[in-house]
């Protein structure tokens, strides 16, 4: 997967640093549903957090992925695929940099469409 993202940028993004960025998903895809779902039942099964947590869809390197941000600090924020199976931990952590097993990834939190928020 890593190599695939070296030759992505997003739009308007200097990539300098980083490898690959993620841009912001436009419409959410039907067929990604599933995803959302298993994700969701993963959060529901832990205790409510505050601020309450959402799954953001970003598109990289043409395809779906969703960001799940940590509860709090020092935890890493972990990336899903289409499938809802995590793929890795673009950033967070002690370091801010992830779990290192996809270095070339680089989310902005700031950006991405919300497809589901805990209402708990």
């Amino acid at each position: 997967m890593n190599k695939a993202l070296k030759m992505l940028c997003c739009a308007g993004v200097a990539c300098f640093a980083v490898a690959a960025c993620a841009a912001p998903a436009s419409a959410p895809n039907p067929a990604d549903a599933a995803a959302v779902r298993v994700i969701a039942k993963k959060l529901r099964a832990g205790p409510p957090q505050r601020p309450p947590q959402t799954v953001k869809r970003y598109l990289i390197d043409g395809k779906a992925f969703y960001y799940v941000a940590a509860p709090c600090c020092d935890q890493f924020n972990d990336l899903y695929d289409a499938l809802g199976k995590r793929v890795c931990s673009p950033d967070g952590g002690i370091t801010g940099r992830g779990d290192g097993r996809c270095p070339d990834i680089h989310v902005d939190p700031r950006q991405g469409e919300i497809v589901w928020r805990d209402t708990r």
